[in-house]
């Protein structure tokens, strides 16, 4: 098995700044600093999207944060394609974004990504028969924090050529394609991708568990997979023959990397434990 040594920390330096320039520094970063985010909060239990009601500070801009919180169940019905900076939950309820009709509808979202609080009840993006894809337009982390209430993205993914990390200690599924040039990196949580993926930035885990089940693959694009201090329920050997990937570091430790629907089931030994 392969090790790889973890880079060099890089050097640190303190200094020390006379009063007045650290206060003219301080003033300086007051004036260009960027402005907070505006948030818009979802205030009913169902509505469209582009109704200035349904919120509490009006509908949220395109580079706006979209929150919901303070509800038990809610509802939000996109009429049409909407872009939003990102998206906060803490209902205690179940939040749905979809579509109003079995017409599909596109969510993009910016670099504010997707949060969930330890508190939030199950969120989902999209539901049967009411499609919401999500489209990337930024870099971003998706972080779900709630242990008992997953994320559920039902529609496809496009990155857009940005790079999606998943992080927090609760569940994300993504049960559709997820497609696009830019990369996935797991850094927590339980992870489940079941669609037909064509997705080729690369894919890491670094922590946490990734499920590929239900058929689901990264296609046709073999992307390098590097698995920094996971450890995998079958030996290094059976994943190399199973899934045909390239990866860079094989130090299994920290993670779990779980394959519930081999490519080929005639070479489906039974697991393998490799620590």
């Amino acid at each position: 098995m392969e090790t790889f040594a973890r880079p060099s920390a890089g050097c640190h330096r303190r200094f020390h700044f006379g009063s007045v320039l650290t206060a003219a520094i301080l003033a300086a970063l007051a004036i260009t600093a960027p402005e907070a985010r505006a948030q818009s909060t979802w205030q009913v239990t169902s509505g469209t999207w582009v109704t200035a009601g349904s919120w509490n500070g009006g509908v949220p801009a395109t580079t706006g944060t979209a929150s919901f919180t303070g509800l038990t169940d809610a509802t939000a019905l996109l009429t049409t394609n909407t872009t939003i900076g990102g998206l906060y939950f803490n209902n205690s309820g179940s939040t749905i974004i979809r579509s109003t009709t079995n017409t599909a509808r596109t969510l993009t979202i910016g670099a504010g990504g997707v949060t969930l609080e330890s508190t939030s009840g199950p969120v989902s993006i999209g539901a049967s028969g009411f499609t919401a894809n999500v489209v990337l337009n930024a870099n971003q982390d998706w972080t779900n924090n709630s242990s008992a209430s997953p994320l559920n993205v039902l529609g496809s993914l496009n990155n857009g050529g940005f790079s999606l990390t998943l992080k927090g200690t609760g569940t994300t599924n993504l049960s559709g394609v997820i497609s696009g040039t830019g990369g996935l990196a797991v850094e927590g949580g339980y992870v489940t991708a079941s669609g037909a993926n064509t997705f080729a930035g690369g894919f890491t885990l670094s922590s946490g568990t990734f499920v590929l089940g239900n058929n689901g693959s990264f296609g046709n694009t073999t992307p390098t997979v590097q698995l920094n201090g996971a450890r995998s329920t079958r030996s290094e050997t059976e994943l190399r023959a199973l899934m045909g990937f390239c990866w860079a570091a094989t130090s299994f430790s920290s993670a779990t990397w779980v394959l519930l629907q081999p490519v080929a089931a005639a070479r489906s030994p039974a697991p393998a434990t490799s620590t």
